[in-house]
């Protein structure tokens, strides 16, 4: 999908360097960013069995010195992160009821870069805001009752 993207903008390269995949799990979003052309990956999880398996993962596929699995929970990411990422991908529960929080508190961080794209992945029926700090909404994707929506940086309108 996001190598799709770059390939239409007329890139040869992927265009993402820095990736974070939050809620991480197995590690596949951030590690496919890295089989694409992604320079580094820091992954979040706080399940020690699925960083074990991130890992495990990363080491299989010839990532290892590429990615760092974090304990961190999603949420603190903002608070606990200090670096800029080109990607954010985040593929909370979906019974999570707190997702409008966890996008203010993104929108209103300085994680995603500059010209960076968030994507998150939901279900219905939340609906994702038009802005949230700098996130502006771009586009939904649907797969069933599953969705991932992509929000780019913007202006800030405060």
């Amino acid at each position: 999908m996001l190598e799709a993207e770059a390939m239409q903008r007329g890139d040869e390269r992927f265009p993402y360097r820095r990736v974070l995949d939050l809620y991480a799990g197995t590690g596949a979003l951030g590690i496919e960013a890295l089989s694409r052309g992604a320079e580094f990956a820091d992954f979040l999880e706080t399940n020690a069995r699925a960083r074990a398996v991130i890992q495990l993962n990363l080491e299989r596929t010839g990532f290892p010195q590429c990615g760092k699995v974090h304990a961190i929970r999603a949420e603190d990411a903002p608070s606990a992160l200090r670096t800029a990422y080109d990607l954010i991908f985040a593929d909370p529960p979906y019974a999570d009821h707190g997702i409008v929080a966890f996008l203010q508190r993104i929108g209103s961080s300085q994680l995603l870069a500059e010209n960076g794209l968030f994507v998150v992945e939901y279900s219905q029926p939340f609906e994702p805001p038009d802005e949230v700090g700098y996130l502006r909404f771009d586009r939904v994707r649907a797969h069933g009752p599953t969705r991932v929506a992509l929000f780019r940086r913007g202006e800030t309108s405060e």
